[in-house]
């Protein structure tokens, strides 16, 4: 009997290249991105000024694109991205077939917007309360169960960090997302060398009083445990 494949979404370690947009996202967020750059605004400014320009007309419209077009193509569509020399901005819509999952992770200097535009989702936050040694973290779990459409899953590096989220098994899901790199001055683990982005990562099944003890681990054992997982059969107690 064949074995369906797990879908792996990570795309840790790979170069990206960069996407042009001469259009409605660099137009409302350029000043934003020099000023995050400069220490004018912090993680929360950042993610203010994405949740307002979604709110303009031309915005919407190049969503709208976008999401047609990995509606049709059935994958992730880059909007705009732009790498600065030590960190970037990315702005795209995530496809997600049924059932596929992007298992626990936290983010090393990354402030995100993301909102559901369609499908069913779950998902599951948690806040980094301190690192344990080298290869855990303490997390305190925040929220848990169903993404309706136009919820928000906002992470930045100093709240609601960690996260997991799984479409539902029935239809693909659609999610819009931006994300800024690298431009947070202070950050919950040491800048010295360590990758920008994602850390995946394996909560513990219990909750003590503390929080959840998560080790981080390699993509091929998270997509492993995590791959075919539903989020409601990872009881935690």
């Amino acid at each position: 009997m064949t074995t369906a494949s797990v879908p792996n979404n990570s795309r840790m370690g790979q170069a990206r290249p960069d996407v042009d947009h001469d259009g409605p996202f660099r137009t409302a967020l350029d000043q934003v991105l020099s000023d995050f750059a400069d220490g004018k605004v912090n993680g929360v400014g950042f993610q203010q000024a994405v949740i307002a320009a979604l709110d303009r007309d031309d915005v919407q419209q190049t969503i709208s694109v976008a999401s047609d077009k990995a509606r049709s193509e059935g994958a992730d569509v880059t909007i705009w991205r732009k790498d600065f020399g030590g960190r970037d901005i990315t702005i795209s819509i995530i496809h997600l077939q049924p059932g596929e999952v992007h298992p626990p992770h936290h983010h090393h200097n990354v402030t995100s917007v993301q909102v559901i535009l369609e499908g069913k989702i779950a998902g599951r936050e948690y806040e980094r309360v301190r690192r344990i040694d080298g290869n855990h973290i303490l997390l305190k779990p925040l929220s848990d169960g169903e993404l309706p459409v136009g919820s928000r899953l906002l992470a930045h590096e100093w709240a609601r960090n960690a996260h997991w989220f799984a479409a539902g098994k029935d239809a693909p899901a659609l999610i819009f997302n931006c994300n800024a790199r690298g431009f947070e001055k202070s950050t919950f683990d040491p800048s010295d060398g360590r990758p920008l982005g994602r850390r995946l990562l394996h909560p513990a099944r219990t909750v003590s009083d503390d929080g959840v003890v998560a080790k981080e681990i390699e993509v091929a054992e998270a997509y492993e445990i995590f791959g075919k997982a539903d989020l409601q059969d990872w009881h935690t107690t």
